[in-house]
């Protein structure tokens, strides 16, 4: 008689599954403290810094899902701009046809869901870059929609579709937009976080790091990779519509190639799988720029700053990216861990 030895799947090579009240109360913790900066910073601050911190809880929007779709699900995408574009082009279609700004938000939102999930169908068997390459598709079909209707609507033209003010024009408006922008990117931690725990996120962990192996596994692997393109195909899609509304403008112009390089470096930049990576990753990309445009100005002047601060930011964007890719392929999350370990076993040592 002979007995059958069942062998054990073998390890992910990904980041441990930490248990999910962990990765909620990580979460948990990233929305308390968004929580206090907001109030320091609406308190405290000029309504332009108000604007760049604005800014800042947009990103956090599409840092959070393309993290989703990239670090917990193992899902690369660079069409997010063309996610962005088609939620604010819907977003300014169902502006001009008088529909209320939750309708336009949600509209963009689904609308770009819908896209996602046309995307997801010939790219599902895909993997790693050739997924990359594939969903850049996304990106050229969109901006060359939306920017034929743009140039086809009369009175529009280059300039782009102007969008009518949420808070009307008085001085307190960015303080009221931080409040809104701060509950929506508390409901988007709230779900990144709940998907990745329990689960669903050990399915999706096992099909990011073995999907040969989830699929002896009774995991319903397609339609969990439509279900994650669609919610970050929302998230994004909410989020180039709230950025219409907050900016007041909408442009062809504003969806480029570049933005949906920067999505993928925030991610990589902070730390995968983790919604404080997402987090600080959109908060470096955010300040990046700015940061940039001053130091070029203290260094070589205010009139190269203004000619070429935008290409030296583009210099620091890949210098930031290689240096962690080489340095600390986990982030800047990885970075923390490891040094809150070290003074543990520094402090474990001295006992």
């Amino acid at each position: 008689m002979t007995t059958s030895v069942v062998e054990k799947p073998a390890a992910t090579t990904g980041s441990p599954v930490r248990p999910w009240y962990l990765r909620m109360r990580s979460g948990l913790f990233l929305a308390v403290t968004l929580l206090a900066v907001t109030a320091f910073v609406t308190t405290t601050q000029f309504d332009y810094n108000i604007f760049l911190y604005n800014t800042f809880l947009l990103t956090c929007i599409g840092a959070l899902a393309m993290n989703l779709l990239m670090g917990t699900s193992g899902l690369v995408s660079a069409g997010s701009a063309g996610f962005l574009a088609a939620g604010a082009f819907t977003a300014v279609w169902f502006d001009r046809m008088d529909l209320p700004f939750v309708a336009c938000v949600l509209g963009g939102g689904l609308m770009a869901a819908v896209l996602g999930l046309i995307v997801a169908l010939p790219a599902i068997r895909l993997r790693g870059l050739a997924l990359g390459l594939g969903t850049i598709s996304v990106h050229f079909v969109v901006v060359f929609v939306v920017d034929q209707y743009q140039q086809r609507t009369p009175g529009v033209g280059v300039i782009g579709f102007n969008l009518p003010p949420l808070f009307g024009t008085t001085v307190q408006v960015q303080h009221e937009w931080a409040w809104l922008l701060l509950g929506v990117v508390v409901l988007a931690i709230a779900l990144v976080s709940l998907l990745g725990a329990g689960r669903t996120g050990r399915a999706l962990r096992l099909i990011r790091d073995q999907e040969q192996i989830a699929s002896t596994q009774a995991i319903p692997v397609t339609g969990y990779k439509m279900m994650i393109f669609a919610i970050t195909s929302f998230m994004f899609g909410a989020q180039g519509a709230l950025t219409g509304f907050l900016v007041g403008q909408v442009s062809s112009e504003q969806f480029t190639l570049m933005l949906a390089m920067q999505y993928l470096a925030m991610v990589m930049v902070g730390g995968l799988d983790s919604v404080w990576g997402a987090a600080l990753g959109a908060a470096i990309f955010t300040a990046l720029p700015f940061a940039m445009q001053h130091l070029v100005a203290a260094v070589l002047g205010a009139q190269q700053a203004s000619l070429n601060g935008a290409k030296y930011g583009v210099i620091a964007y890949a210098v930031l990216v290689i240096a962690f890719i080489v340095g600390a392929p986990g982030g800047l999350v990885s970075l923390v861990r490891e040094g809150a370990r070290r003074v543990q076993a520094r402090r474990s040592a001295k006992r």
